[in-house]
């Protein structure tokens, strides 16, 4: 069920074409939030929390079901904080 109300999010969202630090923001701040709320009430699987990451890094790059596109940068950059040269997405696998 989460990972279908994420997907239905970024199918909506996916139209519209935002800049990478929109998808940024609302990766931290829509997607995070909801995958936060769900941890707060139950422990999700190890294998929902990679398939929501795999949603959110998809989102950032502008890949879709039809075109995949290849990540700049890994992961693990993607998740380091602002000061450490990092766009600031946070990591939900901690």
């Amino acid at each position: 069920m989460l990972i279908t109300k994420i997907t239905n999010k970024i199918t909506a969202w996916s139209s519209r074409h935002f800049s990478y630090s929109a998808r940024v923001r609302i990766i931290n701040s829509v997607l995070v939030g909801v995958i936060s709320f769900w941890s707060r009430i139950f422990i999700l699987p190890q294998q929902v929390i990679r398939r929501v990451t795999a949603i959110c890094r998809n989102f950032l790059w502008g890949s879709t079901h039809e075109f995949k596109k290849m990540p700049l940068v890994r992961w693990e950059e993607i998740c380091q904080k602002k000061k450490h040269g990092g766009p600031g997405i946070k990591n939900i696998s901690n």
